[in-house]
């Protein structure tokens, strides 16, 4: 996603960057430290998802700042894609997927209503974000949903055409 804040909101890069990078060292250093004292895996699969949802809601906080108003508004689109693609990655359990969407959705409505002001764009992408709250929040229903989202982004933006999705892990032991 850094290659795209680059592209779209190039003028907040020197920020959203340097954050992107310490929340996610930031998450690698806790988790490792935290395996290393046999923690259960369900408090790491917790973190992960909390992870997630920082790092959207950083992500959005700082890119609403971007005077690129109208790529702002169109990339945080993206936020669903991220949602999927993160549940998948991370292998989260239902009950840790549906928390992480559904704070990502709300975080979304919040801001949408708060910030952008504008009924159909809340609507429409609220309906979306909302719609696809409980099938990325399920394993079997996310990889279905993976074409449909696919097939979304790649008409929404010539830059995703084209790209894979990342590898699944197996699940934490």
């Amino acid at each position: 996603f850094g290659a795209m804040d680059a592209l779209l909101i190039r003028d907040m890069l020197a920020v959203i960057l340097p954050v992107r990078l310490a929340i996610g060292a930031v998450y690698v250093l806790a988790i490792e430290a935290q395996v290393r004292r046999g923690v259960r895996t369900d408090i790491l699969e917790f973190q992960c998802a909390l992870g997630v949802v920082f790092g959207f809601a950083a992500w959005l906080i700082i890119a609403a700042q971007s005077r690129e108003t109208t790529a702002t508004l169109y990339y945080a689109g993206y936020g669903l894609i991220f949602m999927l693609v993160a549940n998948l990655f991370f292998n989260l359990s239902f009950r840790f997927a549906l928390l992480s969407s559904g704070l990502i959705a709300a975080g979304f409505l919040v801001w949408a209503i708060a910030f952008v002001r504008d009924t159909t764009y809340t609507v429409c992408f609220g309906s979306l974000y909302i719609s696809n709250l409980a099938p990325t929040s399920t394993k079997r229903t996310a990889r279905r949903c993976c074409r449909l989202t696919w097939f979304i982004s790649e008409h929404c933006s010539p830059s995703f055409a084209g790209g894979n999705w990342p590898i699944r892990y197996g699940a934490p032991a």
